[in-house]
């Protein structure tokens, strides 16, 4: 428009017929492209059908649905960062005037409810020389559930099955400290070099270590913080946590654990029986998350699985509601069996933390290493500063982070990411997938 003006402005200063004929043209051209994006506008050219959509998934996944848009003139979205077209090159493309399809894919980062209740529009005008911004009647309504919900669906479908898993003492066929040769298996961070079988190694051109039976019994204690930098880290250390108390189930191995909640307050979950552990957890995890088990029956409608499938599954969250009742009415009998564990110093010790956030379950951990010379194995997320609100956060988190992993090993500690954790577990729960 200035350029127009400008052209206009030199045709009276010099009396040019040509010039001036030519702007007095393009200045009537763009006024009049002006007004038909001011109508555009007021009126509201776009409109999309359905104009309501529903949407339930758990994080990390994406949902796809296509809207039949309708407009007078060519325009392009503008939507929120959750709520994308389905590849980039759509959200930079322009879809045509007339009837159109649009696809958006929701898939959020973080677990939580999210709504819309317009879309905006960018609408160009009839020669295309000006844009309007328009709002699209549209509502959107969507939930997103954290992942650690989907390895509880798993274990309530074992722990149904199974009664709620082993209670008690039980002989174990546990790899550790003993003279039963167990077998050979390739290196993993923490095993102990003194342990390496040479002639393996020379054989396969890699590190193998040779494993024995452990004697007598153990148990397995885990140290969870709350206390993570953000949503999806405290999300990835939850998943790994109820994996964690699955696997001792399926292998009989006592459980006992200790939530660490934001405040430094400590929730002592007592039991040695799986369910007993896992009840307890996941009324925290659901209060942290501000989710009830009426949530379980919401997400298994998101998955996609057949209908017998869903059917059974909503068994299984009813038949664990069941079972919860029944494994927590004698906490005080399992206390005095974890006692005696800790006493004898045949725990292992797992700590879930981000590392940057409290260090109380890291300093709970090597004191009782410690005392009972138990092993101590430290699982974390592989970059826990991703949760950080700036780059300066992040860049100070992933040097405490650096710092307090390399203090662990110096400590004796098995630092490992979580990706890791079932590997260098498989000593003490061969079944471990957290």
């Amino acid at each position: 428009m200035a350029i127009l003006l400008l052209s206009l402005g030199f045709g009276l200063l010099f009396l040019d017929p040509y010039v001036l004929a030519v702007s007095a043209a393009l200045a009537a051209l763009a006024l009049h492209d002006s007004l038909d994006a001011r109508r555009i506008s007021r009126r509201g050219a776009v409109s999309v059908s359905p104009p309501v959509q529903k949407a339930s998934l758990v994080r990390g996944e994406s949902f796809e649905f296509r809207l039949k848009a309708s407009s007078e003139r060519d325009f392009s979205l503008l939507t929120e960062h959750w709520l994308q077209p389905s590849s980039s090159a759509a959200a930079a493309a322009l879809f045509r005037r007339g009837e159109s399809e649009v696809v958006l894919s929701f898939g959020p980062a973080l677990s939580g409810v999210y709504s819309l209740e317009s879309l905006r529009a960018m609408v160009l005008s009839k020669n295309g020389l000006f844009s309007a911004s328009v709002n699209v009647p549209f509502t959107f309504s969507g939930r997103v559930y954290p992942r650690f919900m989907l390895a509880a669906l798993s274990a309530f479908e074992y722990m149904t099955a199974s009664g709620g898993g082993s209670e008690g003492e039980r002989e174990l066929r546990i790899i550790g400290p003993g003279l039963e040769y167990a077998d050979t298996r390739e290196y993993s961070p923490g095993d102990s070099l003194r342990r390496l079988n040479w002639k393996a190694t020379a054989r396969s051109y890699s590190l193998m270590v040779k494993h024995f039976y452990r004697e007598g019994g153990g148990s397995l204690q885990i140290l969870h913080s709350l206390e993570a930098p953000g949503q999806r880290t405290n999300d990835q250390l939850a998943t790994a946590f109820v994996n964690l108390v699955l696997s001792c189930a399926m292998s009989g191995l006592p459980v006992s654990a200790v939530v660490y909640l934001k405040g430094g307050e400590r929730r002592r979950l007592a039991g040695t029986n799986a369910a007993v552990v896992l009840a307890g957890a996941l009324d925290l995890l659901l209060e942290y998350s501000r989710l009830t088990y009426e949530d379980f029956y919401s997400i298994i409608d998101t998955l996609r699985v057949p209908a017998e499938r869903r059917a059974a599954m909503r068994g299984h969250v009813a038949g664990w509601l069941r079972l919860v009742e029944r494994a927590r009415l004698s906490p005080q009998r399992e206390e005095t069996q974890l006692n005696q564990y800790e006493r004898r110093g045949d725990a292992t010790f797992v700590v879930l933390s981000s590392l940057v956030g409290s260090a109380a379950p890291l300093e709970d951990a090597l004191r009782l290493r410690e005392e009972a010379g138990s092993d101590v194995f430290v699982a974390h997320p592989s970059a826990p500063w991703v949760d950080a609100g700036s780059l300066e956060e992040a860049y100070v988190m992933r040097i405490s982070f650096e710092r307090t992993r390399a203090a662990l090993s110096e400590r004796g500690c098995s630092v490992v990411p979580l990706s890791l954790l079932g590997r260098a577990l498989s000593a003490v729960a061969p079944r471990a997938v957290p």
